[in-house]
């Protein structure tokens, strides 16, 4: 998985925010229902209830050389969205954020698993 680089958790938060508002109008493009607090999910194009929303696009994680990093939004759904003068979801998500470090997933990024 590719993610965005930060170095503060301050950054990764404001930037995670930026890139859930503006899925949310790619979602609402697309037919989501999306208010003020978030996204309806569906499955198989049924909408769920109401009151289960999506409210974040990712959770900041800190890696162990204190780095902070936020997912990357070509993994988000709203990325594949077509706007109507057939830009794709993530040009102009990417387009209104300020350019960001990425990096791909690395094992040194985390603590040694043990068994």
């Amino acid at each position: 998985m590719d993610y965005l680089i930060f170095d503060t958790e301050t950054q990764a938060i404001a930037i995670n925010n930026a890139i859930f508002e503006i899925a949310k109008v790619l979602y609402a493009s697309k037919g989501f229902p999306v208010d003020e607090d978030g996204i309806i999910s569906s499955r198989d194009g049924v909408f769920d209830d109401a009151e289960v929303k999506t409210t974040s696009w990712y959770t900041p994680q800190q890696r162990l050389d204190d780095k902070w990093i936020v997912l990357h939004p070509r993994h988000s759904a709203a990325a594949d969205t077509v706007l109507e003068d057939g830009t794709m979801g993530i040009v102009a998500l990417m387009a209104q954020l300020p350019p960001q470090l990425e990096e791909t997933e690395d094992t040194s990024w985390w603590p040694e698993q043990t068994l």
